[in-house]
Order: C-alpha cells, then structure tokens, then sequence
C-alpha cells in the first residue's frame, strides 16, 4: 500500500511539474492583458486540450485489445467474394427485395392461372420461393431482426461517448438579475479533463461581468486539480468504463451475429417443414387415387362374380380413411404456410410454393473439426469469454474499492491581477463500520468463479454437442437408404397383392393394410430425407458455419 501511494504521488508530483510552466504562463498573460479576455480564454482551453490529448493517446494505446490476433474483427466490413454470386446475402444491405408479394415472379399454377401482383389483400397470391429467397425475405422483413438493428444505432453511439472520455468538458453558465435598485450580469465558463491516472483538471473562469451601465473585466481564473492516491487510482482502474464499454459493444455485436444465425436456421427447417406438408400431401393424394381405383377394381369383380360382396365394403372404409387423411394434410398444409409466411414478414393472403427439390447431399464428416477451431467460432462460447473479462474486471474494481480513499488536491487562483496559491491539500476517509466493500468483493469473486464453470461447462457442451451432430449426419444417410429400400418393398408387395386380388385369391383388407404400409413407407422416406437436412444444419450450428454456408455477411450498417 505505501508502495503504491508512493508511485501515484510520484506521477501526480511530475503530472504538476508538467502543468506549471503553462499555469505560470497563463497568471502573466492575463496580469499584462488583463483587458483581452477572449485570447486569455483560447490559451487557457487550448493547454486543456493539449493536456487531455497527451493522456488519452498515451492511455488508449495501453487497453488490451479484445478483438483475436488471428481472426477479422466483426466491426469490419466484409464483402462477398462475388458480387453477382446469387448465394450470397449482404445483411441489412438495401437491395431491391421489396415486397416478395409483387416482386418475386408469381409463377404459374397447377391449373396454368397467372396470380397478378396488384391483387387485393383478401384474394390468396401464390408465391414460389427457393430456400435462399425466403433467408432473404427473412432477413429483412423479420421484425426482431429490425428492433436489433435498430438498437445497434445507440449502442455504437454509447461506445463513441465512452472513447470521449479524455476529451475537455466545457459549460457555461449566464445569468441575469434584475430588480428596482441594480441590474446585473455575469457569465461563468468552466472547462474540466479527465485525467487517465484517475484524477480531474479543470479551469473556471467567472466574468466578464456588468453591473449597471458600468462593465467589468475577467474577474477570476480558478485552477483545480484533483487526483486519488488509494482508490480510484491509477490507469487500470480509470479507464475501466472504456473496457466496459467495447466488451459491451462486442458483445452486442455477437449477439446480433447469434440471432442472424437462429433465424436464419428457423427459416431452413421452417422452409423443410412445409416441404415435408407438401409431401405428404402429396403421399396422401396419391393413397386417395390408389383407394379409388381399388374401390372401381372390386366393383367390376363383384358385378363379375369374382369378389364378394362384403369385399366393397372394406373398400369404401378404406376410401373414406384415405378422405380424412387428405383433408388433415391440406389443413395441416395451410397451418404450416401461415406459420412460414410469418417467419420470413410475408402477409396473410400469401402462399409458399417451396421450388427447392427434397434432397439428400453428401458431406464428408469422416473426422470430427478440430475443437479450437470450433471454439474460435461459436458465438456463444466467445460472450462466455467476454462474461469472463467483465467478470475480471468487476474483480478488480471491488478489490480496489477495500483500500482507504486518499485524494490529493490542487488548488490556484487569479483575481485582479493577483495569484493565490498553490495550495496543496491532503484529504483521507476511511469507513470503521461499512462492510458492503466487503460484501460487493465477495459477490464479484464468486461471480468470477461462476464465469470461469460457466466458460468450461460451455466448452465441454460444444464437444459433445459437435460429436453429436457428426453422429446424426452419418446416420442420416445410412436412414436415408434404409427408408428408400423400406419404400420399394411395399411398393411391390402392394402390387403382389392387387394382382393377386385382380386373380381372386386375395381379399380388400389385405390390399388397404398394404397401401397403409405403402402410405407409411413413403412418410418415412421423407421424414428421413429431412432429419437428414436437419442435422447438416444442426452441424452447421455445432461448428459455427452457419451464416458462411449460406453466404452471409454482416455489414457495417448493421454492426
């Protein structure tokens, strides 16, 4: 403690040294020209400047710099390495998306009908939309996405005021007084700097004052200096709101980085979701023509004599599953349209025709990503790194607010011509009963300690969650051709079984209990199809790829 007492007097001693020269100078100046206030003003508010200029550059070049050695800061403006690259989404960019219910080219539908793109809100429009269409639709029209953005305006304001901390602060402060006997004016100015040591430096100037008709010159030049010995001392601990401030902005900028990519994932499986409606739609139609071309069959063979009667009624029972089952994948269809359409900022009366084809790529995931890779790359295990930079800081705050305050203070003045002054001053409080310092220092250790279980609880779940995902991938394919093989078989066997009806020597409920494994079959060959796609996202998320696959870039605008 006397150590450091020792060296913050030290600097204070030569921080003094350095101001009296120009302090000596301004007493002469304004004793010779006492008349010229204006120059005696700018001469003052220009060493303040000079003084506040020293120390802020001298000072920013000591804050550690959050941003890795290794990676591209997020602030930077990124562009796409094509520009005419069709793949590639530049956030909050105003390209001409407008409203995707005139834009995008409303395509034909089955029955060869144009839908016309000035229609009124209540007629239905018909929208086909590939997957990259709807990220964009989504990235623009998303209302949580704008409120973002929108406050990412005041945030980076908020940054730039904390980066102002060393420049001068000047008032000024008029006044006016009136009554029957006198009249008086009086102008005070005052110009105060933040010292990055911890201390304050400021200058009030108190004229030109008029009383009456009888005006006065510059009354008093008042110096101050204030500067913390103990606590408050010290650049580490006065330039704390600034490292506050951009570990803030940079995680500001990660979590808008993070909901980009949740919407963005949202809008895959949302997108694969009405496709898997569409399908099975589709699987549902196609059991409805199978059963009625079943029912038409066993008609003609009873009016042949070859079936029993009893044999239509099966039939008409399984006509009329098939009925329901199509009426729920049409109403489960427009459920899951209206459900998109408000993911992506569309209205009401549109509806999404997905054009991307159900497929299933490949991706080599023979050997899992390296972890340090991964890490430098998920959102979320970096604002676990930056909990626990503020974490450390809040540490040391608390730490330095134990100690006693001691304040060493500065004081001169200049009136008509005279200087009072230096007067040096020596001013301590120390707290006998207080314990809340020691309490706030025991909850910023223990938040310490939750920051550092927190940051290896995170890394441990990011493994596990990336092995997962590599898993799924491989078992996606492998369930892939497994439910196509399942599919072919009761496709067959279904025809085994309707020829050997055709011939008499089955009955209509084994035929219905075929194409019901048949109607299944096909189900899982497209639920297996999207797991599939599915976990290629889930993977994409698991190793922080998620906006690169799809070419997106934030840019300047929205960080």
């Amino acid at each position: 403690m006397i150590l450091m007492i020792l060296v913050n007097f030290k600097n204070l001693i030569a921080f003094v040294k350095s101001l009296r020269r120009p302090v000596l100078e301004i007493f002469a100046y304004s004793s010779k020209f006492r008349k010229d206030q204006g120059s005696l003003f700018l001469k003052v508010a220009l060493i303040c400047w000079c003084c506040a200029a020293c120390g802020a550059q001298s000072t920013n070049d000591d804050f550690p710099n959050l941003v890795r050695a290794n990676e591209t800061p997020l602030t930077e403006v990124r562009e796409c390495e094509t520009e005419e690259s069709s793949d590639c989404v530049n956030l909050s960019t105003e390209t001409e998306i407008g409203d995707l219910s005139t834009t995008f080219a409303t395509r034909n539908d089955n029955q060869g009908r144009s839908e016309e793109s000035s229609a009124e809100p209540s007629e239905i429009q018909y929208v086909e939309l590939t997957l990259q269409e709807a990220i964009a639709s989504a990235l623009k029209f998303n209302r949580r996405l704008i409120n973002q953005r929108l406050d990412r305006e005041a945030q980076r304001i908020q940054l730039e005021l904390e980066e102002d901390r060393w420049s001068p602060r000047y008032s000024i402060s008029p006044s006016f007084a009136n009554s029957p006997n006198s009249r008086s004016a009086r102008f005070v100015s005052n110009i105060n700097v933040a010292v990055p040591t911890g201390g304050t430096f400021g200058v009030s100037l108190d004229g030109p004052s008029a009383d009456g008709n009888r005006a006065e010159t510059l009354e008093r030049i008042s110096f101050t200096l204030s500067h913390p010995l103990l606590r408050g001392a010290g650049s580490e601990v006065a330039t704390v709101p600034i490292r506050q401030a951009r570990i803030a902005e940079e995680s500001n900028v990660l979590n808008l980085r993070q909901a980009v990519a949740d919407l963005v994932v949202q809008v895959e499986q949302g997108y694969r979701s009405l496709i898997q409606t569409y399908q099975r739609l589709e699987i549902a139609e196609g059991a409805m023509q199978r059963a009625k071309n079943q029912q038409n069959i066993t008609k003609a063979l009873i009016e042949a004599g070859r079936a029993a009667r009893r044999e239509l009624i099966r039939s008409e029972a399984t006509l009329a599953n098939r009925e329901l089952s199509l009426a729920r994948a049409r109403n489960g269809l427009e459920r899951q349209n209206y459900t998109f359409v408000n993911l992506v900022g569309l209205g009401a009366n549109i509806r999404i025709r997905p054009t991307d084809e159900l497929q299933a790529p490949e991706r080599e995931v023979s050997r899992v990503p390296q972890l340090k890779d991964v890490l430098s790359r998920r959102t979320d295990y970096r604002l676990a790194e930056l909990a626990l930079v503020r974490a450390d800081i809040s540490l040391m705050i608390a730490e330095n607010n134990l100690l006693p305050s001691v304040a060493l203070g500065l004081n001169a003045d200049h009136r008509d011509g005279e200087i009072t002054g230096p007067r040096l001053t020596l001013s301590t409080t120390i707290q006998l009963n207080d314990r809340r310092p020691k309490l706030a220092h025991l909850q910023a250790r223990n938040a310490k300690r939750k920051a550092e279980g927190d940051l290896a609880e995170r890394r441990r779940s990011i493994e596990i969650n990336l092995r997962q995902a590599v898993t799924s991938v491989e078992e996606g394919l492998w369930e892939i051709e497994l439910a196509t093989n399942a599919r072919e078989l009761a496709e067959e066997n279904l025809a085994i079984e309707r020829n050997k009806f055709d011939q008499g020597l089955s009955s209509a409920f084994q035929v219905s209990s075929l194409g019901d494994e048949l109607v299944s079959a096909e189900q899982a060959e497209v639920n297996a199809v999207i797991s599939y796609l599915n976990a290629l996202t889930a993977l994409d998320q698991a190793t922080g790829l998620t906006l690169e696959q799809r070419g997106i870039q934030l840019d300047a605008t929205s960080q």
